[in-house]
């Protein structure tokens, strides 16, 4: 069962690089339908599973989304902080930058991201983070401890208020997608190099908006 699993993963994961290949080959427009799942079944000639698999992945990236009912498909989706990002993680690869490179300047980063949200967060946006990081630990596999701890990521970086330390966060979140299998790619707080406490600061937050309540 296992084994199955990860063939599908894989499946997916090559299924998705190859969507994205073909989106910027071809510079689709944002909003340019790819097809509806039977269509793009049969046009890779891959099962309906690993069709949801790539695309979890793709709308995870924010390179596609998915629309349901009688106008329902898959749609490209661009951004123009996607596709700086996008440029900019594909310089550092061409420049032969490793993850190891990017790692104490992304520690520093991620420091200064969260300590900025957390002096700028509301209650209702600490209630928010909390549910996001609870996410994480109740997720019941690498791809959906991935896709929550990237939910929980972005979430911060918009709470920063500060353009600089998103684009920087979108910029290293896009290169170590590109540089490590998306299944496997772990955000878990034990395993970050800043080891930045997020449970504390929310805790806090928390409380200093009960305290203002009273």
């Amino acid at each position: 069962m296992k084994a199955g699993r990860e063939r599908r993963m894989t499946a997916g994961s090559a299924l998705a690089a190859h969507i994205e290949k073909e989106i910027a080959e071809h510079s689709l427009a944002n909003g340019a339908l790819l097809g509806t799942e039977r269509e793009l079944c049969t046009r890779f000639l891959v099962t309906p599973a690993v069709l949801r698999q790539a695309t979890r992945i793709l709308e995870a990236r924010d390179i596609v989304s998915t629309k349901r009912g009688t106008s329902g498909g898959i749609y490209v989706r661009k951004t123009s902080l996607e596709t700086v990002a996008g440029y900019v993680a594909t310089l550092w690869e061409l420049d032969g930058i490793q993850l190891n490179d990017l790692a104490t300047t992304q520690a520093l980063f991620r420091t200064m991201t969260f300590n900025a949200a957390s002096k700028r967060m509301t209650l209702e946006e600490a209630y928010h983070l909390r549910h996001l990081q609870q996410d994480c630990h109740a997720a019941p596999d690498q791809l959906a401890r991935s896709q929550a701890a990237i939910r929980r990521e972005d979430y911060i970086a918009s709470l920063s208020g500060n353009p600089l330390l998103v684009l920087s966060h979108a910029i290293s979140t896009r290169f170590i997608r590109n540089m490590v299998p998306f299944e496997y790619l772990d955000l878990s707080p034990s395993d970050r190099p800043d080891k930045t406490d997020r449970t504390h600061p929310i805790e806090a937050a928390l409380q200093g908006g009960k305290d203002r309540a009273i």
